[in-house]
């Protein structure tokens, strides 16, 4: 399992007051979490159990993280991905089966 943190091919940061926070704007996801774990259990930052995703961005078209299951109503900055980053030529194949459909 991959334990990169949130880079710059999805990283942005907001400024909450005086607090910095990350914004997942630019993260697509789909419409199914999974809550399956190879192993322990994810959670975030939270202490709440952390839903795998898929995104579905450019850069990473179909690969899976871990995120704070409340991100988009404030939760916690947490992201963790799960699959390795892919080669160029697989990221380019699943856009373009992506742009087909």
């Amino acid at each position: 399992m991959d334990s990169h943190s949130l880079n710059s091919e999805s990283k942005g940061m907001v400024t909450h007051g005086s607090k910095k926070k990350l914004s997942y704007a630019n993260v697509v996801t789909s419409s199914q979490k999974e809550y399956a774990y190879d192993g322990p259990a994810v959670k975030c930052h939270c202490n709440k159990l952390a839903p795998r995703d898929t995104s579905r961005t450019d850069l990473n078209p179909g690969r899976r993280f871990y995120c704070c299951s409340d991100f988009q109503d404030g939760g916690c900055d947490f992201f963790k991905w799960y699959d390795e980053k892919m080669c160029d030529r697989a990221t380019e194949l699943l856009r373009q089966l992506r742009n087909s459909e």
